[in-house]
């Protein structure tokens, strides 16, 4: 997966893309102008993002981020957590919510669970493809006898055979 990590903590960046650059391609910006720039210039899978940055903050970016493409996954991540931040965020679409110092176990089943569903949403996506490829052959093929039999039977009216 392409994984944007978005944080004014470079520690934290550096943390996370260590868990993660093994599996994954990652990229990284320090505030949330900086992310969602790089958002529009490339295509990312996931975007991890800290809630509190200057800027722009986490929220603003994942409501940025779904208006150009809902389909991406964001994964929040607060020093600061309450309730209502939580609450923000999942109303906003976020995949995720996760308290810093982070429960890396969680995080990754997390990160993993997301992989799975990307997968089989390429699955699903590849198999109506086959499919929608199915449907103009057989199309095709019908109207081709469909041409065929009109043919003969317009012959065998001509013939007086009907």
């Amino acid at each position: 997966m392409k994984i944007l990590i978005v944080d004014d903590d470079d520690a934290c960046i550096q943390s996370l893309a260590d868990m993660l650059e093994n599996e994954h391609e990652i990229h990284a910006a320090h505030n949330g102008e900086e992310g969602l720039s790089m958002f529009e210039s490339a295509h990312y899978d996931l975007v991890v993002t800290d809630y509190n940055m200057p800027k722009l903050n986490g929220t603003q970016l994942l409501r940025a981020i779904h208006k150009r493409s809902p389909d991406t996954r964001v994964i929040m991540l607060t020093g600061f957590a309450d309730v209502e931040n939580a609450i923000e965020s999942v109303n906003a679409g976020a995949y995720a919510f996760f308290r810093k110092p982070l429960d890396v176990k969680d995080f990754l089943a997390t990160v993993v669970d997301i992989q799975k569903e990307m997968d089989g949403q390429e699955k699903d996506k590849s198999s109506q493809a086959r499919l929608v490829m199915e449907y103009a052959r057989l199309k095709q093929a019908y109207e081709a006898l469909k041409h065929l039999l009109d043919k003969q039977m317009r012959e065998a009216k001509a013939q007086g055979h009907i």
